[in-house]
């Protein structure tokens, strides 16, 4: 049986007596979500800033509608950004955490979520981490988008010259396609590739006292050749996502996504611990029927590479 069906299974089996708790903690995250988006439309309508602007001046035509970029609606964004970070870090590190305890066969109370604004350190401590991989991932972007960018500006040039060819309005549109299949193909990879921070959150919710910095390298040091792995973990619910649209899915989808999340980073970060002589705490329990099958390959690969 592949690792990604046993962690599917697993996740099943470890929300189970849980549901009720895990469908509470998505309609508290659902809750908060839908106040920040209903207090910044709010904000909108009273100040007149509208979502988009019309370029041309062609109220029946949409095609050259923009996003409003105007002063105001920038400040007003970045506010409700910085509250969105400011709320929604903590919140979503308590979710991992509460998570993480259930595939680990603890069942915590629902109020646990709310476990990272009890402490200022705590609490700094993982808007920081967001931080830090907002302006990674950022970085990381500019390389995985240069050729893309310079092909479809290229193409944009092509198709809005004063006085293009039917060859060149031709060559334009192969261009703009192209850059397009490569800044698909581009972001997939760029998934894939910052998915080394994948493991980040969870450490921290394991051990509230690491930092974050150490907490980035322990990541990328456990997810190396696993990236692609958690990205196809990921992938796989794409029908169930897809299935989401209806609303409804979405009280199964949710939990069943984040505890299969929960159960492979556990999975990860005790392999490589196993690794690592000098830090062997925490041991997935042999007689867990949430973690059993996955520690009992773990020792086999174990076993395998021994005798190698």
């Amino acid at each position: 049986m592949k690792l990604r069906t046993q962690i599917k299974q697993n996740a099943r089996r470890a929300l189970g007596g849980n549901w009720g708790k895990a469908i509470c903690i998505f309609f508290v995250c659902l809750t908060i979500y839908v106040i920040f988006s209903l207090l910044q439309g709010l904000i909108s309508l009273l100040l007149n800033i509208p979502d988009f602007q019309d370029v041309l001046k062609t109220p029946s035509f949409y095609f050259d509608d923009v996003v409003n970029l105007s002063q105001l609606s920038i400040i007003v964004a970045a506010i409700f950004t910085l509250l969105s970070l400011i709320v929604n870090s903590p919140l979503t590190f308590g979710v991992k955490q509460w998570y993480y305890h259930l595939v680990g066969g603890e069942s915590d109370d629902v109020v646990s979520i709310f476990s990272f604004f009890s402490c200022c350190r705590l609490f700094f401590k993982v808007i920081w981490h967001d931080i830090n991989l907002i302006i990674r991932r950022l970085l990381w972007a500019i390389p995985f988008s240069i050729i893309p960018g310079i092909i479809t500006g290229t193409a944009v040039l092509m198709l809005y010259n004063t006085q293009p060819t039917d060859i060149m309005r031709l060559g334009g549109i192969m261009l703009f396609m192209l850059g397009l299949l490569l800044a698909l193909i581009a972001q997939v990879f760029f998934v894939i590739f910052t998915n080394r921070y994948f493991l980040s959150a969870y450490l921290i919710a394991e051990n509230p006292e690491l930092t974050v910095k150490a907490a980035i390298k322990t990541s990328i040091r456990y997810t190396k050749h696993n990236k692609g792995n958690i990205f196809m973990l990921q992938l796989s619910f794409i029908l169930w996502g897809i299935l989401s649209l209806l609303v409804l899915p979405l009280l199964y989808v949710v939990p069943y996504y984040s505890a299969a999340n929960a159960l492979y980073a556990k999975y990860l970060i005790e392999r490589g611990k196993l690794h690592e002589p000098e830090d062997e705490t925490v041991r997935f329990d042999l007689h867990n029927n949430v973690t059993g099958e996955i520690e009992k390959s773990t020792a086999f690969e174990q076993n395998d590479t021994h005798d190698k």
